[in-house]
């Protein structure tokens, strides 16, 4: 017969199983249970555990533990993350680790620049508008400016009907696909001016909004300017363009001629 515990009642199945030992012939001894009580977060910190603590080259959490608790292991208990950076356990030489107090209880962390009020409000998890500070090894690198400066300087917006009769590019010298800079490229439309300098512009997306019926209609279009040109010669409507100095990439067929908007 298999006995578990799920098919005796549970108040009687240590008398239960007592009466089936003694039945069986064998001796047994009742040892008292004691619970062991886990030692409040009070009595983890060592009695010489210092206020702050400067962390040095090749310390590690458990060396910086041992230096505040009397049970390293047990550091996670009393240390406060800060859950807006990236590795909140990491730490680096020349960081503060404060022995700060939260509600009678100790409370150890890293100090950002704020002491222990900062350190009180990470561990919290306080929404309240407050100043962060971070170590510069947390932040994101800055894109050069070089390398965005012409979408932010030579883009511009415009209503979609004011470019449905302006000027493009109808090709290249040679049948290029692309032209640059020094290239000459045949330009048809009405309107422009001999040796007059144009802009010469990359129709990108449009701006949408959404009618009665859910569907999207552009309001906005956005131009970015990839080159600039000089008018050089007429035929008729053709005019041939001399490519002065190239911005954000080579010209292609349907590119906008447009007069040049100073950045």
């Amino acid at each position: 017969m298999t006995i578990t515990a799920s098919s005796v009642p549970r108040r009687g199945f240590t008398h239960y199983a007592a009466a089936l030992l003694i039945g069986m012939g064998i001796n047994f001894t009742v040892v008292p249970h004691v619970q062991a009580r886990n030692p409040t977060p009070a009595t983890l910190l060592r009695k010489d555990a210092p206020q702050v603590y400067v962390v040095k080259r090749g310390d590690t959490l458990w060396d910086i533990a041992g230096r505040f608790l009397n049970r390293p292991y047990r550091w996670r208990e009393i240390w406060a993350s800060n859950r807006h950076i990236r590795n909140p356990h990491w730490i680096y030489p020349g960081d503060r680790i404060l022995l700060c107090s939260l509600n009678g209880k100790p409370l150890i962390g890293r100090d950002e620049g704020d002491g222990c009020a900062g350190i009180i409000r990470r561990a919290g998890g306080s929404t309240t508008p407050h100043v962060r500070v971070e170590a510069l090894n947390n932040s994101i690198p800055l894109i050069p400016l070089d390398n965005i400066k012409n979408w932010l300087e030579r883009s511009i917006v415009v209503a979609p009907d004011s470019i449905t009769q302006v000027p493009y590019v109808l090709g290249m010298q040679e049948n290029r696909v692309i032209a640059g800079e020094a290239d000459r490229i045949f330009v048809r439309g009405l309107g422009l001016e001999l040796g007059k300098r144009y802009g010469i512009y990359r129709v990108g997306e449009p701006y949408n909004q959404i009618d009665e019926k859910g569907k999207p209609y552009p309001v906005a279009i956005e131009l970015t300017q990839i080159a600039r040109g000089l008018d050089i010669e007429h035929q008729g409507d053709i005019a041939t363009f001399e490519i002065e100095r190239s911005f954000n990439g080579e010209i292609r067929k349907g590119d906008l001629i447009l007069p040049e908007f100073d950045p």
